[in-house]
C-alpha cells in the first residue's frame, strides 16, 4: 500500500491543509465547487491553525509560570519576584464542524470523480497517489459480538487497516453514537445498564480506519442482549 496523501504528524497535516486551502479555489469551477465550498476549506485551515497556535501559547505560558514559581520559591532573599505571567486568549475564528480531515477525504473523492481531474492538478493540490480510500474503498468490517463474563465482547479482523471506529446504540433513544476507536481486534464493552433496568438489546456497527481516516463502508449491525 502506498503512502496516503495526508502526511503523518499534526504540523505536516496543517501545512498540507494550507496548500490545499490556498489552491483549491483555482480549480473549484472544474469540480462544481462553489465559493462557499472554497471558503469552508479555508475556514478549516484557519480554525486548525488557531488551535495549534493556542496549544503553543499554552505550552509557553506553562513554561513561564513554572519558571516564575521556581524563582518565587528558591530565589535568593531580597530578589524581586518579577512580572507575573499572564495569558491572553486571541479571538477565535469561526468554529468549523468536527472531523476536518474526514470531510476533506470526502471532498478529495468528489474531486477525483470528475473527468476534469488530472494528475498535475492532483500534484498541485497534494492528493496524488494510490491512497487508502482507493485501496479500501469497499472495505467493510465484519463484527461478531457475544456476552463474555457478563459483558459484550466485540471481535473483528483488521485486514491491513489500523483498526475501527466503533458505534453503539443502547436502545436509549439516542440512536448510534460514537463509542471508541479500537486498535486491537477485541473490545469488551464495560458500560453498565442504567439503574432499574435489568436487560436491554445493544447494537454495534463500525467503519475501518486507515491513516486516521474512516474508509469503506459501515459494517452490518450486530446486536446482543445484555443483562445484570
Amino acid at each position: 500500500m502506498k503512502k496516503h496523501y495526508f502526511p503523518k504528524g499534526d504540523r505536516k497535516r496543517l501545512a498540507w491543509l494550507f496548500n490545499f486551502s490556498q489552491k483549491i479555489g483555482i480549480y473549484a469551477a472544474s469540480f462544481n465547487m462553489t465559493q462557499a465550498d472554497v471558503d469552508a476549506i479555508k475556514g478549516y485551515y484557519n480554525m486548525l491553525k488557531y488551535i495549534f497556535d493556542l496549544m503553543e501559547s499554552v505550552r509557553t505560558f506553562k513554561k513561564n509560570v513554572t519558571s516564575f514559581k521556581n524563582h518565587l520559591m528558591f530565589a535568593p532573599p531580597g530578589s524581586k519576584p518579577g512580572i507575573l505571567p499572564s495569558f491572553t486568549l486571541a479571538p477565535p475564528p469561526a468554529v468549523t464542524p468536527a472531523g476536518i480531515f474526514t470531510l476533506l477525504s470526502g471532498r478529495v473523492q468528489h474531486i477525483k470523480s470528475f473527468q476534469t481531474y488530472t494528475e498535475s492538478i492532483g500534484k498541485d493540490l497534494g492528493i496524488v497517489g494510490a491512497e487508502a480510500e482507493d485501496n479500501f474503498s469497499k472495505a467493510k468490517p465484519q463484527l461478531t459480538v457475544k456476552i463474555t463474563a457478563g459483558k459484550p465482547k466485540i471481535k473483528y479482523k483488521k485486514n491491513r487497516t489500523e483498526g475501527i471506529k466503533l458505534f453503539v446504540d443502547r436502545n436509549d433513544g439516542k440512536g448510534f453514537v460514537y463509542l471508541q476507536r479500537i486498535m486491537g481486534t477485541v473490545y469488551i464493552d464495560k458500560h453498565e445498564l442504567p439503574a432499574g433496568q435489568n436487560s436491554a438489546v445493544w447494537k454495534y456497527k463500525a467503519t475501518y480506519v486507515v491513516h486516521d481516516i474512516d474508509v469503506g463502508f459501515y459494517s452490518d449491525e450486530v446486536s446482543v442482549v445484555v443483562g445484570r
